[in-house]
This record gives C-alpha cells, sequence and structure tokens, in this order.
C-alpha cells in the first residue's frame, strides 16, 4: 500500500458539514483554500470519518485550520467536457483555530499626576 501524506495550513471557505454514510460511518467535509507563492489559490476538500471528525465540526468559514492527512487526486470531466483535477485529504490530523469575537475597542486609561503617589517608600 502507498499514500501521499500532506500538511496543508489555509481558510475554509465554507462550514463544515456532517453526514452519515448509508453504513453508518460518519463523515464531516469542508474545503480549505491554500494561497499559493504566485496568490493563486488551490482547493482541498477535507474528508474527516468518525471520530475524527470531531475536529472539524463546526469549524465555519473563514477559520484557519491546519491539516495532515493521505492525499487523494483524481481527474473528472467537468459539464464543459473540460478534464478537472479534484483533491481531497482525508484528514489523519487536524486543528481548527477558532476565531475570537471582536470585542469593542477599551478607552485607554490615561494616568495624571493626580493618580501617581511621588513618595518614595524608604
Amino acid at each position: 500500500m502507498s499514500f501521499a501524506q500532506i500538511t496543508i495550513v489555509g481558510r475554509l471557505g465554507k462550514d463544515a458539514e456532517v453526514r452519515v454514510t448509508p453504513k453508518g460511518q460518519q463523515i464531516t467535509s469542508a474545503s480549505v483554500a491554500i494561497t499559493n507563492r504566485d496568490k493563486s489559490t488551490t482547493w482541498y476538500n477535507i474528508a474527516a470519518w468518525d471520530a475524527m471528525g470531531k475536529w472539524l465540526a463546526g469549524a465555519q468559514k473563514g477559520e484557519m485550520c491546519f491539516v495532515q492527512g493521505d492525499l487523494e487526486a483524481r481527474t473528472y470531466q467537468n459539464k464543459m467536457n473540460e478534464t478537472k483535477l479534484e483533491m481531497t485529504v482525508h484528514a489523519r490530523s487536524i486543528r481548527v483555530m477558532k476565531q475570537q469575537k471582536e470585542e469593542a475597542p477599551q478607552q485607554a486609561h490615561r494616568i495624571s499626576t493626580d493618580d501617581i503617589d511621588f513618595e518614595v517608600p524608604f
């Protein structure tokens, strides 16, 4: 048996989706965008089976995601009869960096000389 191992870090293109196969296996899927050096974007489909999916379930569009897994590449013909490449990562390790809700900017506390005790304690 052989496989291609890959590590990607990118942003989720849509919210993660959880489904159950007819045989009862849970699969969580999402798509991750990687920005290349030439500023082009490469998309990877992520498939996380059973317990591995818990790391991806609940992830939302735009969140940063780290994925390691086995790469499956396949070609297909689209509706315009063009040959396209689809890449799927079957996840072995996933971490989603949850976005923090932006808080209202806090006003800086200004210190005046009235707030400072100029007495030296020794």
